[in-house]
């Protein structure tokens, strides 16, 4: 698996800031169009079909004459002997519809709500609702609902969840069916500091979709359920009566409504750059609709090229609504003043040391208002891979906005005003917040609760007498406004990237995300479950890739290269007696060209093997294609103690990007395959073409070398070519076989499956190609991030699986050579599909699917 971290995907945004689903179609059933937004997804199904695709590097059936020993060969007699048996269910064909089997358990936070009396808190975490207990600092879990969806709104109100789900949807959940009973036995009290054991579980009642249209926000009042469905270009406001969910009423309106407030018989609406809408709900079955302020109006900053006043979040307190404004900061707007008016609101621009704090999350409650900013727009940080539903930009740029379109803040920070009835709004504490990206904030009384990718569930408190400086007109807080006096860390595993072990082919090797949940590299297959072994909970995380794998002479033992922000890491895996894990960074050798060549690399190093021959890959350089020998490194890290940093002369340099590109280029994963003659061949997907006055400037690349002799001769070029649409990056890279002709697939960015004839690799021939679907949120193309051949043996049928982020997993079969291609199966994993995978065990394989925002999903 080939995931995409948070950390590498954004790691040129941050470095410059700190610097300045529906279920598969059973056999038989009609396949779904591509990008289909399905109802509520299954819970875990046993079933489904078996799966043939090679792990990378390995022999197997989806590439021809791959070189043994390599990533997914068969576990060696020790290792099948330990491995937990699969479960006793007859082997499918490659072409039988994959079906959903488990998932990992939480993964990043992604929605938060807090309960009316304040003594539960409700935090969505990668699939799972939690609720907790938020009267202890830990936060402990007391239960826990499915969802299996991409949460981007949730209100509690009167014991129950109302859930704007994205595609899957509003829904519905009773909060009493989650509460534990009480031990039957009074004499035998629960550990008041533990969860309740076991935790409810219970499932989600999805009563409402829109075709292709999510679900972004859900609000209550008393009588009715409201709830925003939205495209790129406009909106649809529904009414539901609360008792019995039933539909009543609907109003469209234009641009991307992202959130809603009620007071009395009025919601009001944000619909980003568009500013706020009001909905009078007295007409029920067509709200009449009131443009609000003009928001645009308002001075921001200078040097700011975005749209100005973008509405992102709403709140309502006694006669006013807040407005989460963007760079326009806090916007009041006074309810009593007729809707609408130049006079009926003020803005509040928020700078933190010298530099534009983006509000992008608001809540009021009494005289309260908490705000939080982020140190990028809000139409940078909705998309991906900070957001939920945005798209990631072709060039890895977040949201698809250059950063000089922006002006980085100096920090996120959360902002708590007092507003008493009559008087000014007046701000009396705020707190710098570590680099993250918010997700979620409620107040109630004296008490924020904030929710964080990185930092999780924070809850302060707010003093009553904060210690306050006058500088100039202004109060400015100090020491002691807010307190700390809760959190909780998420701690599911968000997989990036991984592969299964050599030695047993139910564990699974994982790099993870440093800067998401608390998670570690590796989880185990048990029968239909994924669960985190105990035996390994205490070996750190592996990094953020994993590549190249290869055996020890110990049949106890194996080696492992993942990818580390500068550098690549070796791993030395021991099974038995005890599990243990040895680790040495390998540093990157300069170019051999360092004036023109770049650098030694920075954040994105894959790797594959082919028999001794290591291909390591990096981006930042030209020369971005290194190659070792698992015998020279083995030889070199047993002279060097576990931890330590290890610098190896490699075997050879090559380039992956050419004399007129420039340095900074980007290379980034490897596949070896073999012709008929017996060449072997590595093809790299190597990022775009970086020659602005070339033909195939900004054009996805393909990179073709010999490496038939393997660690014994210098690979030799062969050929380059390049994809027909610009503004892509080559990414992934596989190969498969039709007849007797080879053929090369690579996944770009830009949202295209590209196929070349490789049979003459001197002349690499793009002949055909698939593009991924359309996102119904902002009309723009899918990124393709991941691919993975599968071949069926019996009928030779070929099919390609493409993470395809929002769009989920999509299977494309490559067999017919004269008709258009098109996914024949769309699994739409909730969130933002990255990496696929698989292992092959029991005459079973499995197939592994990483979602970015709900951790890795098990299909069979």
């Amino acid at each position: 698996m080939r995931l995409l971290p948070l950390q590498w995907l954004a790691a040129g945004c941050l470095a410059t800031l700190v610097s300045a689903q529906n279920p598969p179609p059973a056999k038989g059933a009609a396949p779904q169009r591509p990008g289909a937004q399905g109802p509520q997804r299954p819970g875990p199904q046993k079933g489904g079909a078996g799966k043939g695709a090679p792990g990378k590097g390995a022999p197997g059936k989806g590439a021809p004459g791959k070189r043994a020993p390599g990533k997914g060969a068969k576990p060696g007699a020790r290792g099948a002997t330990r491995a937990v048996e699969a479960p006793p269910l007859p082997p499918q064909p490659e072409s039988a519809p994959p079906q959903l089997a488990a998932l990992s358990g939480t993964a990043d936070p992604i929605a938060l709500a807090l309960a009316d009396d304040g003594k539960h808190l409700f935090s969505v975490e990668g699939t799972s609702l939690l609720m907790l207990d938020a009267s202890k600092p830990a936060l402990p879990e007391v239960a826990r609902a499915v969802l299996d969806a991409t949460v981007l709104g949730l209100v509690c109100s009167q014991n129950a969840l109302y859930i704007a789900g994205g595609p899957n949807g509003v829904g519905f959940l009773d909060v009493d069916g989650l509460t534990p009973r009480a031990p039957a036995d009074p004499k035998k009290q629960a550990d008041p500091n533990q969860p309740a054991a076991p935790p409810v579980r219970k499932s989600v009642e999805w009563f409402d979709q829109a075709d292709g249209r999510p679900c972004t926000h859900v609000e209550v009042t008393q009588t009715l359920v409201l709830a925003t469905f939205t495209t790129d270009r406009k909106s649809e406001l529904r009414v539901y009566m609360r008792a019995g969910r039933k539909l009543v009423g609907s109003v469209k309106m234009p641009g991307r409504a992202l959130d809603i407030a009620v007071k009395d018989s009025y919601a009001y609406l944000a619909l980003g750059q568009l500013g706020v809408v009001r909905a009078d709900l007295q007409f029920l079955k067509q709200p009449k609709l009131d443009r609000g302020p003009d928001l645009t109006r308002i001075d921001v900053p200078e040097h700011f090229h975005l749209q100005r006043g973008f509405a992102r979040e709403l709140a309502v307190a006694g006669d006013s609504l807040y407005v989460a404004a963007d760079i326009a900061g806090l916007v009041e707007i006074d309810l009593t003043r007729p809707w609408g008016t130049t006079e009926s609101f003020r803005a509040r621009p928020l700078t933190f040391l010298g530099r534009p704090a983006y509000a992008v999350r608001v809540d009021a409650r009494g005289e309260r208002v908490a705000v939080g900013t982020a140190r990028m727009p809000a139409l940078v940080g909705d998309g991906a891979p900070y957001g939920l539903l945005g798209k990631l930009g072709w060039d890895f740029s977040t949201a698809d906005i250059p950063l000089g379109d922006w002006q980085p803040g100096a920090s996120e920070a959360l902002w708590v005003f007092q507003h008493p009835q009559g008087a000014t709004l007046d701000l009396v504490g705020i707190e710098a917040i570590d680099d993250s990206s918010w997700r979620g904030l409620a107040i109630g009384g004296r008490r924020v609760y904030e929710q964080h990718v990185k930092l999780g569930v924070i809850v302060r408190e707010i003093s009553d007498l904060p210690r306050i400086a006058q500088a100039g007109d202004a109060k400015v807080p100090l020491e002691g406004a807010l307190k700390l006096v809760g959190r909780r860390k998420t701690s599911g595993l968000v997989c990036v990237d991984g592969e299964p072990s050599l030695q047993d082919p139910h564990l699974l090797f994982f790099a993870t995300d440093p800067t998401g949940s608390a998670g570690k590299g590796f989880l185990r297959i048990m029968g239909d479950q994924l669960k985190s072994p105990p035996e390994l909970a205490a070996l750190p995380p592996l990094g953020t890739t994993v590549g190249a794998q290869w055996p020890d002479a110990a049949s106890s033992r194996e080696w492992l290269m993942s990818g580390g922000p500068r550098s690549w890491r070796i791993h030395r895996f021991t099974h038995r007696p005890k599990v243990q894990l040895d680790s040495w960074e390998l540093v990157p050798p300069a170019p051999p060209d360092q004036k023109d060549g770049g650098t030694r690399g920075r954040v994105n190093f894959n790797s594959t093997c082919d028999g001794e021959l290591i291909l390591a890959t990096r981006d930042d350089t030209r020369f971005g294609l290194v190659g070792y020998s698992t015998t020279a490194v083995m030889t070199v890290l047993g002279m060097s103690k576990p931890g330590s940093r290890v610098i190896l002369e490699p075997l050879w340099q090559l380039p992956t990007h050419f004399d007129d590109e420039r340095p900074a280029s980007r290379t980034w994963r490897a596949k070896v395959f073999a012709l008929e003659d017996g060449r072997r061949i590595a093809a790299i997907a190597a990022g775009a073409n970086t020659n602005p006055e070339g033909e195939h400037f900004e054009e996805p690349q393909l990179v073709l070398y010999d490496v038939t002799n393997g660690t014994s001769t210098k690979p030799r070029l062969l050929g380059v070519a390049w994809g027909d649409e610009r503004k892509s990056l080559a990414v992934a890279v596989d190969a498969f076989q039709l007849g007797h002709r080879a053929y090369v697939a690579v996944a770009t960015t830009g949202g295209q499956m590209l196929i070349f004839d490789v049979n003459a690799p001197e002349k690499p021939t793009l002949v055909r190609s698939y593009k991924a679907p359309i996102s119904p949120y902002d009309g723009e193309r899918e990124n393709l991030l991941d691919l993975e051949i599968a071949t069926e043996q019996d009928s030779g049928r070929v099919f390609a699986y493409l993470a395809a982020g929002r769009a989920g997993l999509l299977r494309v079969e490559l067999t017919p050579t004269d008709d258009a291609l098109a996914p024949d199966v769309v699994m739409d994993t909730p969130g933002w599909a990255c990496g696929v995978t698989s292992t092959l065990f029991g005459g079973e394989r499995y197939w592994l699917v990483g979602d970015q925002r709900a951790g890795l999903r098990l299909y069979r």
